[in-house]
């Protein structure tokens, strides 16, 4: 069966963004008010950010959750109290999903990301770190009222447009599945079992 965070992920989060996406003042059809479109664009592109947080929040969980599993069993205080520990002091509870945040806390269980997605995808891989870099200017250009951050993600080719949060949301559903299947082998390799069905097998 999938990951927890990944079927989250496809059965909740993504309907939200795209429901979102499809109300959007330049969506097809839509009866909004065009005057709010730029301020809808950045709602979503903070959408976006948080959106991923929370699947990669939620992934982190699953991964120390089958660590504590795999040392102590399903049940007890002895496995709440390895879980409190591998949680407790996250960049992911503290700042935005960023890739050096991300890297962190994952390497802190076993897990190096962007080695292995560079390792598995080298053609697709700089292109959504790339993506992703850039939907994180943008985010913390919202945030802080950073015109720069904002212009950076838009000269590196993505401007604040329905379009481009499209492309991020596309993007962020091909890398939540591949980041699921390498955090699945890696934890299974860790207690050399075989992975669960799910996840990126690509």
């Amino acid at each position: 069966m999938p990951l927890p965070a990944l079927h989250k992920w496809c059965s909740s989060r993504l309907p939200r963004l795209d429901r979102l996406m499809a109300a959007h003042p330049r969506s097809a059809g839509s009866k909004t008010d065009p005057a709010v479109a730029q301020e809808w664009t950045r709602a979503l592109v903070l959408m976006l950010a948080s959106e991923s947080q929370g699947f990669c929040r939620d992934l982190h969980d699953d991964a120390a959750e089958m660590i504590a599993q795999g040392v102590v069993g399903v049940e007890g205080r002895i496995l709440d109290t390895i879980l409190s520990g591998m949680t407790v002091n996250r960049g992911l509870n503290r700042r935005s999903a960023d890739l050096q945040t991300l890297e962190g806390d994952f390497l802190c269980l076993g897990v190096s990301l962007w080695p292995a997605m560079s390792q598995q995808h080298p053609v697709a891989a700089p292109a959504w770190l790339e993506a992703l870099r850039c939907l994180h200017k943008a985010r913390n250009g919202i945030v802080h009222d950073d015109i720069g951050s904002v212009a950076t993600a838009q000269a590196a080719g993505w401007p604040l447009e329905l379009t481009t949060v499209r492309s991020w949301r596309k993007v962020l559903d091909e890398v939540a599945l591949v980041m699921g299947g390498i955090v699945d082998r890696a934890i299974s390799k860790l207690f050399e079992i075989c992975p669960t069905q799910g996840g990126d097998s690509r």
